[in-house]
């Protein structure tokens, strides 16, 4: 007898992003071939994966192919604490022991729920089951909003507030609910897991001799096609069923690889790996320690994307984005530190939860490396932020794009990121050679970011979120009584960063008043803080106070020239910045270590292949140097 699927409802599935369906499918052929000689996989159950025991028991996963960072703020993670509750407490009613996980290969933000100490998730996994952290998740559980979709708001609190009452009528309820759930972040990436496919299928007897690669897409075909399945039996399948697959692979699988299916995996494996060599997220995790210029670095997504606020641009990206035009250009523009990069890097975010490829070009790029952004299947939105700095790839991009715009290839949409439409953009349009100037003629006109958040309400609910999620990433207390700036644009604190750096110092119940006054308080708190960590790595007493002189006009050119792609390249942003033989060598070593060390995160340049993992960083790419150029460069 199968075991009993489906406790939940059924319109859960995985998101539809290509990357993430594959990668959940991938997850299932490994965990496919881990299986025990009692054990199923059911695919698509009462979580994207059930590794089951027959009989009773096993594990259920829900899988998330995401970029960035999430938390229990995230209703990624929330819906999937709720319906892990409701599914445990359904099948320890019946006797069963079924044990949950979330994997995802996001990682964790860390994260603290009002005036709680505890950071709930890092603390439910390194083993905590006190009492501190069952308040916290019954609290979080409690005051979870339904689900959109399937059963009412009403009805669904009252499965929630049933379940939370027959964990607290058993003495080892909690416990037993905690220690039955994982939490697994920072998950092997979809190439990491189709090698470790083939490692696997290389130490089996009846697979060694077969071609590994097309082996690990056959296992992949026979999944997709399990998933699609109607009938729960259909989706079922075993190590019996695994041995027989292999056995009949031995005869038809060079006539497998050349079947359609085949062809049509192999190719969406192909695009997802050339793409993800061009194209990032811009997303990096936050070092331990950070100083006032991180936390407000859009990378690190310290504050949640204020959605209500960017409605507007929202409206306006999904309408272009929508549209029939084949290949178009959108030129965005905005002062410095008003929030255009960390607005695209959510809109990227969405577009891949609906199947595009999206992301950012890759800073170390040029016209040598762009013909796999035009060829493909799939549609995708190309970021290419300091667009003013990068013309040596802009112009042959819009090139390829205007003289492909009628052949074959996926739908395009290229955003080009600016503080203003000056010149460079004037030139590059007369310029232009004809099919760049059909190609900008048919692609709406430049857009200009709008001030963050409108009315006094929306400012003052935003400004509060923004202080309590500093807080959070702090471990420090909300101030009772917030400090709150008049933040309108008379004040200059209508830009995203002015406005989280006003939140910032609320933290510390400092309040501003103006814009150029939430930049002057910010960067004496990142001098406070260069100090700190100039003391904190040794540096002698004499270099250490030269190089502290230096460090803002060097970061300002770092910052104006969109960041340093290499350890040359910044040697030769910093020698300019600065007066001829001000620095010596070793001198202008240090600084580059040190500001290497302190701005070097974003995932960028170098990465594997498909992956979002980067050994190599651009750096000094963001706040604090745009809190220097902001006024001064904008």
């Amino acid at each position: 007898m199968p075991p009993d699927l489906q406790l939940l409802h059924p319109e859960r599935a995985a998101h539809a992003t290509i990357r993430g369906f594959l990668y959940q499918t991938c997850l299932g052929a490994l965990r496919w071939l881990e299986l025990g000689p009692e054990e199923v996989l059911v695919c698509e159950g009462d979580e994207d994966l059930d590794r089951l025991i027959r009989g009773g028991g096993g594990v259920s996963e829900q899988v998330k192919a995401y970029s960035g960072s999430l938390g229990l703020g995230d209703r990624a993670v929330s819906d999937s604490l709720r319906n892990f509750l409701l599914a445990y407490v359904a099948l320890r009613r019946r006797g069963e022991d079924r044990r949950f996980r979330f994997i995802t290969t996001a990682r964790l933000r860390r994260q603290r729920r009002g005036d709680q100490r505890l950071d709930v998730l890092r603390a439910w996994q390194a083993g905590e089951r006190g009492s501190e952290l069952v308040s916290a998740v019954r609290t979080l559980l409690t005051e979870l909003d339904p689900p959109a979709g399937g059963p009412a708001a009403g009805e669904r609190k009252t499965e929630v507030a049933e379940g939370l009452e027959w964990l607290d009528a058993d003495p080892q309820g909690w416990r037993r609910f905690l220690d039955a759930v994982e939490w697994s972040f920072d998950a092997p990436d979809l190439p990491a897991v189709r090698q470790e496919i083939r490692h696997r299928l290389a130490s089996r007897e009846d697979a060694r001799r077969l071609p590994a690669d097309t082996l690990v897409d056959r296992l992949v075909a026979e999944l997709l096609a399990a998933s699609s399945r109607k009938e729960v039996e259909e989706r079922l399948r075993s190590a019996v069923d695994l041995a027989r697959l292999l056995a009949a692979a031995q005869a038809e699988l060079a006539s497998w690889a050349a079947s359609p299916a085949a062809i049509q995996i192999r190719t969406v494996f192909d695009e997802l790996d050339e793409v993800g060599r061009l194209l990032h997220d811009n997303t990096a995790d936050l070092p331990p320690n950070p100083g006032p210029g991180k936390l407000l670095t859009a990378a690190y997504e310290v504050v949640p994307f204020e959605e209500g606020g960017r409605r507007s641009e929202l409206a306006l990206l999904e309408a272009w984005c929508g549209a029939a035009e084949k290949r178009s250009v959108l030129l965005l523009t905005g002062a410095g530190g008003s929030g255009k990069t960390r607005l695209l890097i959510e809109w990227c975010r969405q577009l891949r939860h609906q199947g595009w490829h999206a992301g950012f070009l890759r800073s170390d790029r040029g016209r040598a490396d762009l013909d796999p952004l035009l060829a493909g299947v799939a549609p995708r939105l190309v970021v290419v932020d300091y667009a003013e700095t990068r013309l040596r790839v802009v112009e042959p991009l819009l090139l390829k794009m205007g003289l492909e715009d009628r052949s074959g290839g996926p739908m395009m949409r290229l955003v080009l990121l600016a503080r203003q439409a000056a010149d460079w953009w004037d030139q590059l349009s007369r310029r232009a050679e004809r099919p760049i100037e059909d190609l900008l003629w048919r692609s709406p006109p430049p857009a200009r970011i709008t001030p963050l958040v409108e009315d006094a309400d929306g400012r003052r609910r935003a400004f509060t979120e923004a202080v309590e999620a500093f807080a959070r990433q702090l471990g420090r207390p909300v101030p009772r009584s917030l400090p709150f700036p008049a933040l309108g644009a008379e004040q200059g604190l209508d830009r995203a960063l002015y406005f989280h750096m006003a939140a910032l110092a609320a933290l510390s119940g400092e309040q501003v008043a103006t814009g150029h006054e939430a930049l002057g308080q910010t960067l004496r708190h990142e001098r406070q803080f260069w100090r700190g960590q100039v003391v904190e790595i040794g540096l002698d007493g004499a270099l250490a106070a030269a190089m502290i002189d230096d460090l803002e006009p060097a970061v300002t050119a770092l910052t104006l020239a969109g960041g340093a792609v290499d350890r040359s390249q910044g040697r030769s942003l910093i020698e300019r910045a600065l007066p001829p033989g001000r620095l010596r060598p070793d001198l202008l070593d240090a600084m580059i270590r040190f500001l290497r060390r302190l701005y070097g995160g974003t995932q960028d340049e170098g990465a594997a292949a498909g992956s979002s993992r980067c050994s190599r960083t651009s750096w000094a790419r963001s706040s604090p140097p745009s809190a220097w150029t902001a006024t001064r460069a904008s």
